[in-house]
């Protein structure tokens, strides 16, 4: 007889299957970390801190949770998470399926973008116009959380919709599900906050890069280059409550570029909050001594790194990022301690690299969590899909689903599946193709750059025309 269980990460999950063997007449071989472990008759155990979700889906023998309470676990995340993986489908999995409308943001979290409240970091409809506005008691808010809690779909979620539209998991489904377990939540009546609990701020514009799929809003450098003058509204940071705040979410612009963010640094330090998890959305193309310096009074740092191509391609669509210090500040990152994961904006500019891109994140980092989606641009013209593929290229691609780091993200992996089907059905959309060479072109002639230079596959697209 050949059983694995599932318990939490203390001494308690070993003396509780020694029992257990003992009670059956077999023996405790401990722990195991891969499939392979399982080599002979017996009892096994391990946690989902010691085991991916894909070695543990390879094992075919008996899987069993141990009784072992919900507080005994590192994290209620920790613990709902090895629920999952014993069992299956759960209540919070099960509701994002059939409500097609429900997101836990709007019950947990202010999102601000410079001073206009939106639902989440996604939406950009306005619930308020002001920072200033009763979290708890807007008649906005609670027209919006009723009718998601009716399943009614809203006009402020239709980046998430149109995901899911297309067959993908969207952050809807994906954040509901992670923040419930964060949060210990057994189901819907159990959400009740006065206060927000997750921050999202986008607090202005400044930023070290021009983005090709980007605009005058989130970049200044960008602003200056169309030479618009308005001066653009900055977020009064204050408005964090750092006393109660679990999660702080910071884009921008770039944050690394801002001097508040030092400031804010500052105040969750003077609060002693230095527990406080600060999510830092960055292109990791500059950061200084001097941050990294201030985040080590930190206990809970967590990057996400944009990266959405393989070296050129990244620098071309990222322009003033340099691959080489990007790529430096990555390991820096993990080697300081703190936490590091990836998302990937695939768009006309990244496609032909992005094989490369996975091949590189599986070599240095498959164990950390990879995010990708479509750039979003006028006419979509930066749409991969408006050229043909080679079937080298395609090929390439394809070869990738297999690698550790797309088997450890089941989303990533499902785009990937998805993204190989459009290449090989993908034709030319000449119209479209005119309009990207058109709008590149001017980019180029500002910038004093080229794309045959940086992407000569793109470039030799344009015989097409």
């Amino acid at each position: 007889m050949i059983r694995l269980y599932l318990g939490n990460t203390t001494s308690d999950t070993d003396n509780r299957v020694s029992k257990l063997a003992q009670e059956n007449n077999t023996v405790n071989h401990g722990l195991i970390t891969c499939a392979d472990d399982i080599v002979q008759d017996g009892f096994y155990h391990t946690t989902i801190i010691d085991i991916s979700r894909n070695e543990l889906q390879k094992i075919t023998c008996d899987i069993e949770l141990l009784d072992q309470p919900k507080e005994t676990y590192s994290t209620i995340y920790e613990y709902y998470k090895t629920l999952e993986w014993v069992q299956g489908n759960n209540y919070w999995q099960q509701l994002v399926l059939e409500n097609k409308s429900f997101c836990i943001f709007p019950f947990i979290n202010h999102s601000l973008k410079k001073n206009v409240s939106t639902v989440c970091c996604r939406s950009d409809v306005p619930i308020s116009l002001t920072k200033d506005f009763d979290w708890q008691n807007s008649t906005k808010m609670n027209q919006l959380r009723n009718s998601m809690l009716a399943g009614e779909r809203v006009n402020h979620c239709k980046t998430c919709y149109t995901v899911e539209d297309s067959g993908l998991t969207s952050a809807r489904q994906s954040q509901t599900i992670d923040w419930a377990y964060r949060l210990g939540l057994d189901n819907i009546e159990d959400i009740s906050y006065s206060k927000p609990v997750m921050y999202d701020v986008f607090p202005n514009n400044n930023c070290n890069q021009m983005c090709r799929m980007c605009k005058p809003d989130w970049s200044i450098l960008i602003q200056r280059e169309q030479n618009i003058t308005t001066s653009s509204s900055v977020t009064n940071w204050n408005y964090i409550d750092v006393k109660t705040a679990q999660v702080v979410y910071i884009a921008g612009g770039e944050p690394t570029a801002m001097i508040e963010f030092i400031k804010f640094l500052d105040r969750c330090i003077e609060n002693n909050r230095t527990d406080l998890e600060i999510r830092i959305n960055t292109n990791a193309s500059k950061i200084s001594e001097k941050l990294f310096k201030k985040l080590e009074y930190f206990s809970n740092i967590k990057f996400t790194v944009s990266i959405d191509g393989y070296h050129k391609a990244n620098e071309y669509q990222r322009w003033l990022s340099n691959w080489k210090d990007v790529t430096t500040n990555i390991s820096r990152i993990v080697t300081n301690g703190h936490s590091v994961n990836f998302n990937i904006t695939l768009s006309i500019y990244t496609v032909h690299s992005l094989a490369d891109l996975v091949v590189y994140l599986d070599k240095h980092y498959n164990n950390h969590i990879v995010s990708i989606s479509y750039a979003s641009f006028k006419n979509n013209i930066l749409d991969p899909f408006i050229i043909d593929y080679s079937i080298d290229v395609i090929q390439n691609l394809e070869t990738t689903i297999d690698l550790a780091v797309v088997q450890n993200n089941p989303i990533l992996k499902k785009f990937l599946i998805q993204a190989v089907d459009k290449m090989k059905n993908s034709t030319v959309d000449i119209k479209r193709l005119e309009q990207f060479f058109k709008y590149n072109d001017n980019l180029d002639a500002k910038r004093n750059s080229s794309l045959a230079d940086y992407l000569p596959d793109l470039e030799s697209k344009r015989k097409l025309l």
